[in-house]
């Protein structure tokens, strides 16, 4: 036994002399899930920046106010198939993004959506006007949630509808 507590002592020694940023490492872990944050949003801002020059929008996402990381951007195009979700859409509906792509967000619908909010955005679509509605939806297991959503139709720099653009948050 006395040669398991002189290798302790040794060790405690050693590992005292090392110059390590002990603090990082301990919250590693934590800040990690941040840092994902961060490049997931990163890589989602330029694809939609990409996706705004394509379709030469005329619509300037900075001043869009309320935006979090965890807010959910959903760009469909005129017939309302989804040609762009950010990352974190798993976390909401369990879907990962390219499971949505080419998908009507009426995908998320269920039993419980009112079928007088889904009238009511249908008419905002059709008259290509913002809305904002809140709406019972559906994760991929088929448990519900409240989803708010904020919607705009962005038109191109000649003033043709392009796309619907939908920033959404789990109420």
């Amino acid at each position: 036994m006395k040669e398991l507590k002189v290798y302790d002592e040794s060790v405690a020694r050693f590992g005292e002399s090392q110059k390590s940023a002990k603090g990082l490492l301990l919250s590693w872990d934590i800040f990690s899930v941040h840092l994902q944050k961060i490049y997931g949003n990163t890589s989602d801002v330029k694809q939609l920046e990409s996706l705004a020059k394509q379709n030469r929008w005329d619509f300037d996402l900075k001043n869009v106010r309320g935006i979090t990381y965890d807010t959910v951007i959903v760009v469909t195009d005129p017939d309302i198939k989804i040609v762009f979700s950010t990352t974190n859409i798993a976390a909401m509906t369990g879907y990962e993004p390219s499971e949505m792509m080419g998908q009507s967000p009426k995908m998320l619908q269920g039993k419980s959506t009112s079928k007088s909010v889904a009238r009511t955005i249908r008419k905002a679509i059709n008259n290509q006007q913002p809305f904002e509605a809140t709406v019972v939806n559906y994760r991929k297991d088929g448990t519900p949630y409240d989803c708010v959503i904020t919607s705009f139709p962005i038109f191109d720099s000649k003033g043709r509808l392009s796309n619907f653009i939908a920033f959404e948050n789990a109420a």
